[in-house]
């Protein structure tokens, strides 16, 4: 477990450095799924929803009665905390330092929509995956590599292990990627269903990614993934702007099943902004860590270096 933990961790540190060269070839700033540049995405938009932490033993539904709110239910796995929506009606006169005030509030924050930007992997066909096996077939050196080929000769090839790929989407009825893909784990939360599949032209992020960190070894035609045989599921979520709250809820989603949740996007890589975790993507990421993986630990992932064209520091 600990040796294909590390190797994963190898590969999506890679990919940060593949998509900054990427990148810098190009010469072309990031587009999202409907093609417009990153730069031109990066205000956050506000909702009329609102997270609230209320004190142990409040009934949420109690609350919304008596501030006249509409009760959405809980931020994923984090106890107390909850989601409730001004309704358009009451959004002009509502007092939110009232609300603040309440014995029963002990946090709100509204919730703002946030554009999440891809960072890009290779396109997995083995020949050409000197990430995975260098012999210099891109004039690099041959060797300098994930030495993922000896762990497979050891017999690790990531079974008993699931990937959860929180992206823009999976296509998982990819040849390469249907034999190993959990539906029961998977969720789409941009459009709150069970199925993660992309939908936008350019959702073909998730499905890359995914293909990296565990294509099938079936014969067919592409590439194989670092961890080949391990579980795959998929977690919609960057395709459209995110709150707060489905970033949360999306890296706990069947944290006991899904072992490492594989983030390769983030903010804006422009230079000019320096974003952490939202305060419930911050708990939920503690929850993980603390409470995921049977009490052993979520494994959380994040790519990065795609900010090189802009001179941003990845550090």
């Amino acid at each position: 477990m600990k040796k294909i933990c590390c190797f994963l961790l190898l590969i999506f540190i890679f990919y940060g450095f593949m998509s900054r060269h990427k990148d810098a070839v190009s010469g072309q700033p990031e587009k999202s799924s409907q093609g417009r540049t990153q730069k031109s995405e990066t205000r956050p938009v506000p909702t009329n929803t609102w997270a609230i932490g209320i004190a142990q033993g409040t009934d949420p539904g109690i609350l919304a009665q008596k501030t006249q709110l509409e009760y959405i239910g809980p931020v994923g796995t984090l106890e107390n905390y909850h989601l409730f929506l001004v309704p358009a009606e009451k959004a002009r006169t509502f007092d939110a330092q009232t609300l603040r005030n309440l014995p029963e509030v002990q946090w709100m924050e509204r919730q703002y929509e946030r554009r999440r930007f891809k960072r890009l992997p290779p396109d997995p066909l083995f020949p050409a995956q000197w990430h995975l096996n260098n012999t210099g077939q891109s004039k690099g050196t041959p060797g300098m590599d994930a030495n993922v080929v000896p762990v497979w000769q050891q017999g690790v090839f990531g079974n008993g292990v699931q990937v959860a790929i929180v992206d823009d989407g999976l296509q998982h009825s990819h040849p390469d990627l249907s034999d190993n893909y959990a539906a029961e784990d998977s969720w789409n939360f941009n459009d709150d269903s069970a199925d993660p599949s992309p939908v936008y032209a350019g959702d073909r992020h998730g499905t890359s990614v995914a293909g990296v960190a565990a294509a099938r070894d079936d014969g067919i035609s592409c590439g194989v993934g670092a961890a080949y045989r391990a579980g795959l599921a998929g977690i919609r979520l960057i395709a459209d702007p995110v709150t707060d709250a489905q970033e949360a809820a999306a890296l706990t989603f069947h944290y006991d099943n899904n072992h490492i949740f594989n983030n390769s996007w983030g903010p804006s890589d422009d230079a000019q902004r320096l974003e952490g975790p939202g305060t419930l993507t911050q708990l939920a990421l503690e929850d993980g860590i603390e409470n995921g993986r049977g009490g052993l630990g979520s494994i959380y992932v994040w790519a990065g270096g795609n900010g090189n064209l802009n001179h941003d520091n990845v550090n």
